[in-house]
This record gives C-alpha cells, sequence and structure tokens, in this order.
C-alpha cells in the first residue's frame, strides 16, 4: 500500500481553543468551570491545551470533539482522552489496532511497522501473544511520540518498505540437488573404492597390534620405530591400498613431523642475546633488562 502524506497545517489557534472551553462550559457547567478551583489558572490550562491540540489539524479535532462529546456526556473530557480521539481521527492505529496488525502480520501504518521494528523479529516469532501485547503497550506511547515528530520522514520509510514487499521475487539458483551426508559419504567411498582397484596388488607387513600400541603392556619400541618407518615410505599413491589404521597413524607420524618443523623454524630467530636482555620477576618486582637512558 502506498500512502502520499500531505504535510499537515496546524490551523489550531487560541480562538479555537478558547471557542473549546466555552462549549464545554455550556455542556458541562460547574463540573467544567471549577475543574481548577476557585483560584485557577486557565490561561495556563488554555496554553497547555493550544500546545498539545495544535499538532493536529482542526478537522481532526473537530471530528475527536464531536465523539468525545458523544462518549462523555456526563462528565467533561480529559485532555488525555482528547488527544486519544484526536490520534484516531488523524488515522493513526491504536494500541489494540496496532495489536492485531501485527498479530495478522498486516502493517498498515508506519507507527505498526516501527513497534514491531522495536519488538523485532526473533520475540515476535517465538514469544507468546501476551508478551508480545504488553511489550506493544510499552512501546506505543513512545512510538507515537517519535511518530508525530517525523511523520513525513517514516512515511516515506514506511512506503519503501512496502514497495520493497510488492516486488517479485528473485530467480530461484538453480543448483544440484542437495544430497544427504549418506548420499555424499557413500559417493566418496565408491570414487576410494575405484581408485583403490587401480592399484597394484601390495602386501604390506603385518605389525602385531600390541607390539605398536604404546599403551600395551607388551608394547615394543623397536617394532614401533619399524612400523613408523615403514609406514613414512610408502608412496603417497599407494596410501589408499595400507589398512584403515596404518592409513590414520601414517597422517599421524607427518602431522607430528610438520610441527616439529615448525617449531625450529620459529626458534630460529631466537637468540642468545635475547634471553640474556630477559630477566626473571622477582617478589619485590622486576630488574630492569636495559640500562636507563636517564643514567647514561
Amino acid at each position: 500500500m502506498t500512502s502520499t502524506v500531505i504535510p499537515m497545517t496546524h490551523s489550531v489557534d487560541r480562538d479555537a481553543i478558547k471557542t473549546l472551553f466555552r462549549k464545554f462550559a455550556s455542556r458541562y457547567g460547574t463540573l467544567w468551570t471549577s475543574r481548577l478551583g476557585a483560584n485557577g489558572d486557565w490561561l495556563e490550562c488554555e496554553n497547555e491545551w493550544f500546545c498539545e491540540l495544535s499538532q493536529f489539524s482542526m478537522d481532526e479535532v473537530r471530528k475527536a470533539v464531536n465523539q468525545c462529546l458523544a462518549i462523555n456526556k456526563d462528565y467533561p473530557p480529559t485532555l488525555g482522552q482528547l488527544i486519544e480521539l484526536c490520534v484516531l481521527a488523524s488515522g493513526i492505529p491504536s494500541v489494540n489496532d496496532i495489536n492485531q496488525q501485527i498479530a495478522r502480520k498486516e502493517f498498515t501504518h508506519p507507527l505498526t511497522k516501527l513497534i514491531a521494528d522495536r519488538i523485532g523479529s526473533w520475540d515476535l516469532k517465538n514469544s507468546s501473544a501476551d508478551a508480545i501485547k504488553k511489550r506493544i503497550d510499552g512501546l506505543y506511547t513512545e512510538s507515537l511520540v517519535d511518530f508525530r515528530d517525523n511523520p513525513e520522514g517514516l512515511w516515506k520509510r514506511f512506503n519503501d518498505y512496502q514497495q520493497q514487499k510488492q516486488l517479485p521475487p528473485p530467480e530461484p539458483i538453480k543448483v544440484t540437488e542437495v544430497k544427504s551426508f549418506k548420499e555424499r559419504m557413500f559417493s566418496y567411498q565408491k570414487i576410494a573404492d575405484e581408485a583403490k582397484a587401480k592399484l597394484p596388488d601390495q602386501k604390506h607387513p603385518e605389525f602385531p597390534e600390541e607390539k605398536i600400541t604404546p599403551t600395551s603392556r607388551h608394547f615394543d619400541k623397536e617394532v614401533f620405530e619399524s612400523y613408523r618407518s615403514y609406514l613414512l615410505s610408502v608412496p603417497e599413491e599407494y596410501v589408499l591400498g595400507l589398512p584403515k589404521k596404518y592409513a590414520y597413524d601414517r597422517t599421524r607420524f607427518i602431522t607430528k613431523i610438520e610441527a616439529q618443523g615448525l617449531t625450529q623454524e620459529s626458534t630460529r630467530y631466537h637468540s642468545s642475546t635475547d634471553d640474556e636482555k630477559m630477566s626473571s620477576r622477582h617478589y619485590n618486582g622486576p630488574n630492569k633488562a636495559n640500562k636507563s637512558w636517564g643514567s647514561d
């Protein structure tokens, strides 16, 4: 839905407020004229009503006053009650309206979208209806003030949001059918078996499990070293022909050798002079590693 916002001209003036007060005095009598007490400051009251109602157009205030007179037949309205009716007359949704729109995910006004954004999509999806209603009640007044301060800007953002929703969905990306993990593993295993079948028949020496397992009480260091040397000597292209345990141990041995190489590389640039500059920290504070420039 696209809305055109016309800047509101605040045509409510002080004469309109004075006319409104006379109308209330005629309708409600002393219930209105005595509401400020014997020495009430009616000029200050007039200023307050003018300040608040001047944010609405004359037509909106007129509609609100007529509705107020129909509702409040016995008692004069408060300024807050009249403002609520002016808000509704201006097309701004009430708290209940916003609660229903958010429940239906139908945003027809910037105020609804503003409150929904402040609640957050995760809470809107996962919180209970009662919890969301409490959040809306708590955010309504603050959000209404923000909207009334910048209606044009929020309407523009809302229209941009609505236009974005109306854009056609993007073309689906053509991708191959996603396979399950088991299907992929089966495919990889098939490829590995085919590659393994192409290898020449190779007999690998067998090493007793108990003699090459360091945690075994029958562990034999010489047999283990022979086992390790043999696995490291197997060419890469024949690794697929190894038993699974042998292939796993071979990878582990290679990884350990590479790690040791990196450690040696990192210590190559560490000299003995660096050790001389390092000083151990004593209980009463650190020693100076270098002479102070100030004492040279």
